[in-house]
């Protein structure tokens, strides 16, 4: 079929549209026909279908979040499209919705539908998630509140409630976790101390991200700012107001040799690193030297000195055993000195080795059963019934690769009960040209899935697990790779609640936002118009990082290409029982079984993998 401008073709555009996602059409009009209905335009028709969005997306999306009757989640989603899509009606939507974004405020005694306090309310509400993603309401013809700063610096942790956590936790801390407390402690009180940059070294398990939690609570009952970050959305979600160093640095993805922070010395996120008392990094292998560099450059301008990291106390933890930092083909050298290990402020940290292993229950943690049938019904058994679904949410499947992801995430959607539906994304080229439209016709568009991006055709169900490939708001726990579930699905809005560990769940809003990632290996921009989600009852071994689950499946197809990955699918379980493995036949073999070995060996700095075990411990790979 010939390709069709969009903006100047829109009928013709739609119909081509129409040709390729309808099946069986014998005519125009029954081209035109959706559901029983015949629309009296293929416009309409390709609407329906949700092949074609323009900017009317934004307000059917509000309208059919309006009827759940939760205006603070729907402030929230109207922050989210301003933020991430930037509707140019967005006044307009304000208007148009207005009562409904105040629904809560008004009902306040003394207060009426168009008092200005409720007006303000609502303002700061959106005013607070706009930050996050450097915007205001001012960008969108909206009014910025008043008061917003006094508002919003004030201390969000309840200093009594945080001082009894941090005692109850300082108490169960093993002798080496309390002396590496007590040492940060003494550095934060006593600013001449010329030692005030840690490392905590460990392998998963021993104890890393209880000492953080400790180090936040104690500190915060003090009413004082500790600031937690993490390289991963997940390893973020697992500290209590965690973000991602993006986030909390204002870094630019991906970082460059040349990358600067892009935050303003006047922003309330300046002002808050300015007081802060301790700057804890988790899962700090994982970022690039360049990362490091960013970070102490921006708190030196903070501070106004020229210490490391302007004078802060700041704790790195990680396993450099686990995975290193990604480097698009990069060699396994390359790899290894982009870390931080290799950056010239690597010597003013200070190494705390944490030995005691407190996540294992089995000390015999030492084989492991090679599945031959299939990982998926191991794992998640013959079928699964959505009001069941919670209980696999420290269950997971692991791969390395995000083609064999996407493929068990399908198999394990299947054996989901319910009827599915399929969310179809609209897809472009940035400043496309005549040739591009040529050469890229949007059914190849379709096709691409880079990763970091929603496929074209997302297919879920109602109790499905999914995750989130975009930052929402971080202050909320809503980061890029936070796990949820699908509790309602509408046409242009999907309803989830975030997988907690506790038992109140946060109930969030999720809209179609435009992503047009630049860090790809495609030659030009690609734009798609898609809930920024993805199924995660599978994800990849570098995802999992971080995290401790219940019961683990680990897919093989070929050998792991990066370093540490085989450590970290193994590490994040407590017992070898809680492990599944399944091996392609094709790899069933002595090679691959030394091939194993010599992954594990390198992950552990090429040391001996039985070196690593306690006494008399080995590993069997048994097929």
């Amino acid at each position: 079929m010939y390709s069709v401008n969009m903006n100047s073709h829109v009928e013709r555009f739609c119909l081509r549209l129409l040709l390729l996602h309808v099946k069986g059409a014998t005519s125009f009009e029954n081209n035109r026909t959706v559901g029983g209905v015949q629309f009296p335009t293929f416009k309409e028709a390709a609407q329906k279908l949700d092949l074609f969005q323009d900017e009317e997306l934004w307000d059917l999306t509000l309208h059919e979040a309006s009827s759940e009757m939760m205006p603070q989640l729907l402030r929230e989603l109207f922050a989210h499209i301003c933020a991430l899509a930037s509707p140019p009606n967005a006044k307009n939507l304000f208007g148009k919705y207005y009562q409904q974004l105040i629904e809560d405020f008004s009902r306040h005694p003394g207060h009426t539908p168009d008092c200005q306090t409720c007006l303000n309310n609502a303002l700061l509400d959106i005013q607070d998630i706009l930050i996050i993603n450097g915007k205001k309401c001012q960008d969108f013809g909206l009014t910025n509140p008043t008061n917003y700063s006094t508002a919003k610096t004030t201390d969000p942790y309840d200093a009594v409630s945080e001082s009894q956590i941090g005692v109850q936790m300082q108490a169960a801390l093993n002798p080496l976790q309390r002396e590496t407390f007590e040492d940060i402690l003494s550095a934060t009180q006593n600013e001449t101390l010329p030692q005030r940059c840690y490392f905590l070294d460990g392998p998963g398990g021993n104890g890393k991200t209880y000492l953080y939690q400790t180090l936040l609570h104690s500190f915060r009952g003090k009413k004082e700012v500790a600031l937690a970050v993490a390289s991963t959305g997940i390893a973020a979600n697992l500290l209590e107001g965690g973000r991602t160093y993006h986030s909390q640095f204002k870094l630019q993805v991906p970082l460059l040799d040349t990358s600067t922070s892009s935050m303003r010395q006047s922003s309330n996120d300046a002002t808050i690193l300015r007081k802060a008392k301790i700057i804890i990094w988790d899962e700090s292998t994982m970022a690039p030297s360049d990362a490091l560099r960013c970070v102490d450059k921006l708190l030196q301008e903070l501070m106004k000195n020229n210490k490391p990291f302007g004078g802060k106390t700041i704790i790195l933890g990680g396993d450099f055993r686990q995975t290193l930092p990604v480097v698009a083909h990069g060699s396994r050298s390359a790899i290894i000195e982009s870390s931080i290990k290799f950056h010239p402020l690597w010597d003013k940290f200070r190494i705390i080795k944490l030995k005691i292993n407190v996540r294992s229950v089995d000390p015999e943690f030492s084989s492991w059963l090679i599945i031959l049938d299939s990982i998926v019904k191991e794992i998640y058994g013959d079928h699964l019934h959505p009001a069941d679904i919670s209980t696999f949410e420290k269950i997971a499947i692991l791969c390395p690769k995000n083609c064999d992801v996407d493929n068990i995430n399908e198999e394990v959607l299947s054996l989901l009960e319910g009827e599915s539906y399929t969310y179809l994304s609209t897809d472009s080229i940035d400043d496309e040209s005549q040739e591009d439209r040529d050469n890229y016709p949007i059914e190849f568009l379709n096709e691409m899935a880079p990763s970091g991006m929603p496929v074209h055709k997302l297919k879920l169900k109602i109790g499905c697990i999914i995750m989130l490939l975009r930052n929402l708001n971080t202050k909320r726990g809503l980061c890029n790779g936070t796990r949820l579930i699908v509790k309602a699905m509408r046409q242009n809005v999907i309803i989830a609640q975030v997988l907690t560990p506790t038992s109140e769940r946060k109930t969030v809003f999720i809209p179609r936002i435009d992503l047009a990632p630049s860090n790809t290996d495609l030659p030009f921009v690609l734009r798609r118009r898609q809930f920024p989600i993805k199924l995660a009852f599978a994800m990849t071994i570098n995802k999992s990082q971080g995290q401790t689950l219940d019961r683990v499946g680990i897919y093989l197809p070929e050998p792991v290409f990066s370093h540490g990955q085989l450590y970290v699918a193994f590490s994040c379980v407590k017992s070898s029982a809680d492990v599944k493995i399944q091996v392609i036949d094709g790899l069933k073999n002595v090679t691959f079984l030394d091939g194993a070995v010599l992954s594990f060996r390198q992950t552990f700095m090429h040391t001996s993998l039985n070196n690593r075990l306690p006494s008399g411990q080995t590993f069997h790979l048994v097929v």
